[in-house]
């Protein structure tokens, strides 16, 4: 398998809304709620509100012109030398085949182009294969908070990770 990494923007809404209904078990369990065109707009543009949309990056990782996981990524948050994954998501179709963690690689060199020294990422507690899978990656939980995702009111763990 070979795959090909792309900057996703507007035109690629499509796309983005085909691999978001592979991924609905994601939606249910974290947001309870299955996906929208709400969520593919989120995706492209939603921001802390100290950030502007020229350090948000989303990753598009195709194989054989299919949009098989997406990486919403943001430089210098919380701090200059970090940056944040704000949503991971991979295929369900093609979960446990290492793309995951292939994709978490291409995601370092991305913050290595811009010098970051740490990534950071939340991920809710009840979503137990994703917390095995960050744990595996070598993410450490810095805290716990409540937050309100979607439909439901998640206790997220936060994670950094040292590049």
């Amino acid at each position: 398998m070979t795959i090909e990494i792309r900057e996703l923007n507007k035109s690629n809404s499509e796309e983005i809304v085909n691999l978001l209904n592979n991924c609905i078990d994601y939606f249910e369990l974290v947001e309870g709620e299955k996906p929208n065109i709400n969520t593919t707009k989120g995706i492209l543009e939603d921001l802390p509100s100290e950030k502007t949309i020229d350090d948000k990056k989303v990753f598009g990782f195709y194989d054989n012109q299919e949009l098989i996981a997406l990486v919403d990524f943001i430089k210098g948050y919380k701090a200059l030398d970090e940056g944040i994954i704000g949503l991971f998501l991979v295929d369900e179709r093609k979960r446990n085949l290492g793309i995951g963690k292939y994709v978490h690689q291409e995601i370092i060199k991305v913050a290595q182009s811009y010098s970051l020294k740490k990534l950071r990422i939340g991920v809710a507690e009840s979503n137990k294969v994703a917390c095995i899978f960050w744990g595996k990656l070598g993410y450490e939980e810095i805290e716990r908070k409540k937050m309100i995702i979607g439909k439901k009111e998640n206790t997220v763990i936060v994670m950094n990770y040292i590049i």
